[in-house]
């Protein structure tokens, strides 16, 4: 995770996994980008739903579509159906089309022509060709980018619609693409297009945009300069028929918030308090749509991974703690995962700790640690910056069963989470009169025998630092030096 210094959670010895923490910030933000392009924001084919439940185009029929679709204006439509239809089953449809002799020239002819029934059908062919290989979106990038970008300025709402999407995908395809479309002048009509009346068209914008900052080298300043923050979020306001464009825009949101260069934008237009409204909101339906709360919980935590006032500030509506406590007991995987991420950043925080204890968040987070290790990994951040707060949060977390719980990842093969884990310990017998004898009866003896031969040289410091002090020889009772 770039653009913020990372709040420093742990004390005394702890101090070395505050760096740690730091670094895996970093690490993960990485990770968690890399999946995200690949499976939120990849490139997306358009599929004609009066179409769907017709056999697959063969190849036979591309061929002849290809032959034939520049030659009678009357077949044209019927032509440009197949070959869009075609490209959405895979790349070598398309290979297929792109070389043949003359027939991108063609395509190109049809989308810079004068019948908008044509135009349409040709911008959804490149639309599609825009998601196959990295060779075909470049292809569509320069002969077709200035005919999609000057259309989005125009009057037909439907066109306008195709064009955004087209270049979404090319763009999504990575900063070559990315940068000829936005050299091309894609970022102003899009940006204004967030004004639209017609709600898809505001969400082909919305995901164009975000594929337009997105990834190494993304110029986030310039969406900003054209004054989108605000357009953004009017849009995120959650209704029964709206919830996959708030999906697209909070993930404008989350890229923005993610650089860190644009936290007065976000602050002084009023994102803290939208996005915990939205939060809360979600929270209180039936089924939390994970399709908003992926990219809303992402930017919960890249914006509270800033000053403790950011945090303070958007906790100043009460429910959104409870919320997130919610979100904890959601049945997707990934949606708990990342609700423990933005806690592990909020609870740098002595009141949004208080608050977690006081709206029952403990439990769910101690019993999450009996889950898969990357959930168990997110929680035991969490416990540690808990327990940073002092003894009275080290006492609540002992009785809640928090020591028997974090024990079994002192043998964990993750060098971090293991670190974070010995901080953790550490504070609870520094701080607790009773860690030491439930750390024992848990099985915490023979996790740190292991520790102290471990390979890790700062790993083995840690470990025999805490038995020289807590366990080899008498500990000086705290109380007898008051």
């Amino acid at each position: 995770m770039s653009g913020t210094d990372r709040k420093k959670q742990y004390k005394h010895k702890a101090h070395d996994a505050a760096a740690l923490r730091s670094k895996r910030r970093e690490a993960e933000g990485e990770l968690r980008k890399e999946k995200r392009e690949k499976l939120v924001n990849a490139k997306r084919a358009r599929v004609d739903e009066a179409h769907q439940d017709l056999d697959d185009v063969t190849m036979e029929e591309v061929t002849k579509a290809t032959s034939l679709f520049h030659k009678s204006s009357k077949t044209q439509h019927e032509k440009l159906t197949i070959l869009k239809r075609a490209f959405a089953q895979g790349t070598v449809y398309i290979d297929h089309f792109m070389q043949t002799e003359n027939a991108v020239d063609q395509l190109i002819g049809l989308l810079s022509g004068n019948d908008a029934d044509v135009q349409l059908d040709a911008a959804w062919c490149v639309t599609n060709i825009a998601t196959g290989t990295d060779d075909h979106a470049y292809a569509m990038a320069k002969v077709a980018g200035p005919y999609l970008v000057t259309f989005l300025s125009g009057s037909n709402h439907m066109l306008q619609d195709q064009c955004a999407w087209a270049l979404g995908n090319i763009a999504g395809d990575g900063p070559k693409c990315r940068d000829l479309v936005i050299q091309q002048g894609a970022l102003p009509p899009l940006v204004q297009l967030l004004q639209a009346p017609q709600p898809s068209l505001v969400q082909s914008a919305a995901f164009a945009l975000s594929n337009m900052i997105r990834g190494d080298g993304a110029n986030t300043k310039a969406l900003v300069d054209l004054g989108a923050v605000p357009l953004l979020l009017k849009h995120i306001t959650l209704q029964e028929d709206n919830q996959a464009l708030v999906s697209e825009v909070c993930w404008v949101l989350t890229y923005l918030a993610v650089s860190g260069d644009h936290e007065k934008e976000l602050v002084d237009g009023g994102f803290l308090e939208t996005l915990a409204t939205l939060l809360v909101a979600v929270s209180n339906t039936q089924e939390h749509n994970i399709q908003i709360l992926t990219p809303a919980l992402r930017c919960l935590g890249n914006v509270c991974s800033g000053p403790n006032e950011i945090t303070q500030r958007i906790c100043q509506n009460k429910e959104l703690v409870p919320a997130l406590g919610r979100f904890l007991h959601s049945d997707h995987h990934h949606v708990r995962k990342e609700c423990l991420w933005a806690l592990s950043n909020m609870t740098g925080d002595t009141s949004v700790c208080q608050s977690v204890l006081d709206h029952g968040l403990l439990a769910p987070i101690i019993a999450l640690l009996g889950t898969s290790f990357d959930i168990k990994r997110e929680a035991v951040y969490c416990l540690c910056n808990l327990a940073y707060q002092g003894p009275n949060f080290c006492q609540e977390m002992l009785k809640a069963g928090v020591v028997q719980g974090v024990v079994p990842l002192l043998k964990s093969t993750d060098i971090d989470v293991t670190h974070v884990s010995l901080s953790f310990v550490e504070m609870m017998l520094r701080l607790t009169d009773n860690a030491k004898k439930i750390f024992e009866e848990a099985g915490g003896m023979g996790a740190l025998e292991l520790l102290e031969y471990h390979s890790n040289e700062q790993l083995r410091a840690q470990t025999n630092d805490l038995l020289e002090k807590y366990f080899y020889t008498q500990p000086v009772d705290m109380h007898d030096n008051q």
